[in-house]
């Protein structure tokens, strides 16, 4: 018996091995699928990486070529237009003619006189410094404009502005405004309700002086005097109240105290 149960123990095991085995395989070849997928799109990115430093060198290329082009016209690479624009694309256009037209003049015109290349450019073609500035000054005027819509929107935003702030101060006073009057109002609803109460205390002893027949002899007089000096109290209570807070006058004060004695 004790062999087997060992076997049958022994058993269970393996089918648990077994199935933590095979748990263990679907989880390596997730990972493998995953680790596929994970180099794939590092292959894409690579590719994609190559293509763009290739694209980079292009462009480096092209703009250095420019810039070689320009210093050799004499104008600073910082005020010509984008690339892609057409005006670039008249002042490459202008520039290869210039070239043209100095590789014409080369053999017929002695150059060593000039020692500042730049200096001897408008004596060569004085319309090309023309045009220039006419491009100068109309990219100016374009500046100006935008600068003054610039400015309009600008003011129009400040008005705006200082409208929404007036409009703002309003809003949080009458907010204030109306905070204080809930308060006071709680204050007085808080008041009329003892007042309420102590009235009702009173009709309730008026009641039994009635039914017992003592009204009409006693009347008032015979109110307790602890519901007297006890309603006095509570009305200066009442007015240390509103006197420190400063919400209701003496004057109103006194007016709840008429009311309660009239009661």
């Amino acid at each position: 018996m004790k062999g087997i149960l060992i076997i049958m123990i022994s058993r269970g095991d393996a089918q648990v091995l077994q199935s933590e085995i095979a748990h263990f395989q679907e989880n390596n070849a997730a990972l493998r699928v995953k680790l596929r997928l994970t180099d794939k799109e590092l292959d894409r990115s690579r590719a994609t990486l190559r293509i763009f430093k290739e694209e980079r060198e292009k462009l480096q290329t092209k703009v250095k070529n420019l810039q070689d082009i320009l210093q050799d016209k004499g104008i600073s690479p910082t005020t010509v237009s984008p690339p892609g624009s057409p005006v670039l694309e008249e002042l490459s256009s202008f520039t290869s003619e210039h070239i043209h037209i100095l590789s014409e003049l080369k053999p017929h015109q002695n150059f060593s006189r000039c020692e500042n290349p730049v200096s001897c450019a408008p004596d060569i073609h004085p319309s090309n410094m023309e045009s220039e500035m006419k491009w100068l000054r109309r990219h100016l005027d374009r500046v100006k404009q935008l600068n003054e819509q610039l400015s309009m929107t600008l003011q129009e935003c400040k008005t705006d502005s200082e409208k929404l702030s007036m409009h703002l101060g309003k809003v949080e006073s009458t907010c204030t405004a109306l905070r204080l009057a809930l308060q006071a109002s709680e204050r007085c609803l808080k008041t009329y309700s003892v007042l309420l109460a102590l009235a009702e205390a009173k009709q309730e002893i008026i009641l039994g002086q009635i039914s017992s027949g003592d009204a009409l002899n006693s009347g008032w007089k015979l109110l307790p005097k602890d519901l007297e000096i006890k309603t006095k109290l509570f009305l200066m209570e009442v007015k240390k109240i509103f006197q420190r807070e400063g919400k209701i006058s003496i004057s109103e004060t006194k007016k709840i105290g008429c009311q309660t004695s009239n009661r």
